[in-house]
């Protein structure tokens, strides 16, 4: 299941180039929350060819014994003007809110636009 909370909004004003005029753009920014269950059997399950239980089989039993569900975070971009809206997210990019809020901080200040999302992300985490 995923949640999204809407925590930043930036207004462009873009050059239009080929009608000599500025396109106004909205830009949102989203972080996603979402929950897995913290059950190793799931974070392995690729391994374990043998194992009988299905990840949703395991997920079911899990919401019955009241096992607790990590929560992981992510980050959707979506930019509107009056021709067209665009979106991008990453989700499970983070196990920390903290973090996921500092990038999506990070994002808005830049007016990063969803074109560029996962470009900027993977030079923000290194790889």
């Amino acid at each position: 299941m995923f949640l999204k909370y809407l925590e930043k909004k930036v207004n462009l004003n873009l050059p239009d180039f080929a009608n000599e005029t500025d396109t106004m753009a909205e830009l949102e920014y989203y972080l996603i929350e979402s929950s897995i269950a913290n059950d190793n059997r799931i974070l392995n399950y690729g391994n374990h060819l043998n194992d009988k239980n299905s990840a949703a089989e395991i997920c079911a039993e899990n919401r019955r014994s009241n096992s607790y569900e990590l929560k992981t975070y992510g980050i959707e971009i979506v930019k509107k003007n009056k021709s067209a809206i665009e979106s991008e997210n990453i989700i499970n990019l983070t196990t920390s809110k903290k973090e996921a809020v500092k990038m999506l901080d990070m994002l808005a200040n830049n007016c990063v636009t969803p074109i560029t999302l996962h470009n900027v992300i993977d030079d923000y985490i290194g790889i």
